[in-house]
């Protein structure tokens, strides 16, 4: 969609939130439900003890060692890897950063939407919330596939029908 995009720290590892003990709990708002701190714990670059974050303890807890980016730095199907394809493929292609936008489709599992741009081709952005595999809608018959949460379509013709990854994401490229 239109706007400027942004990444939250660990989201591009898939850094998930983190169970704080109560005695180490910081944020001054946490009288509102469970608190910020969660979401709010150190940047995990390494599987080391402190993460290669620091050598001092930090103002809260690590979460699993093993969802870290030197994990993911090379591995070419890793989620690190899939982030930095989206962020080249924004940078190149017109359509996903300006340009006009129209909503196809009406399965409320599957958000799709195509973007155009005169300086360039037009992307179809699809998104399955389904825990199944869902048909994209038959307006969006051919082009190919520039960004897949699946790697192994990436480069694919679609000519017809394309079934969208369970949970998985999708940029067509017309």
């Amino acid at each position: 969609l239109p706007g400027t995009p942004f990444l939250y720290y660990g989201e591009e590892i898939g850094m998930a939130d983190t169970a704080i003990p109560e005695a180490r709990l910081r944020d001054p708002s946490r009288f509102l439900w469970e608190g910020r701190d969660p979401e709010r714990t150190p940047m995990q670059w390494d599987a080391s003890a402190q993460r290669g974050f620091s050598t001092a303890e930090p103002w809260l807890p690590f979460g699993p060692a093993a969802i870290n980016v030197a994990s993911q730095l090379s591995d070419r199907n890793s989620l690190l890897a899939l982030y930095r394809r989206a962020i080249q493929a924004r940078k190149r292609e017109p359509a996903l950063h300006a340009g006009d936008e129209t909503v196809i489709g009406d399965d409320p599992d599957v958000f799709v939407v195509m973007r155009r741009h005169p300086a360039g081709r037009g992307i179809v952005v699809a998104v399955n919330t389904a825990t199944a595999p869902k048909a994209l809608p038959m307006s969006v018959i051919g082009g190919e596939v520039l960004l897949c949460s699946d790697r192994r379509l990436e480069g694919v013709r679609i000519r017809g029908a394309f079934a969208l990854p369970a949970l998985g994401a999708v940029w067509i490229a017309l």
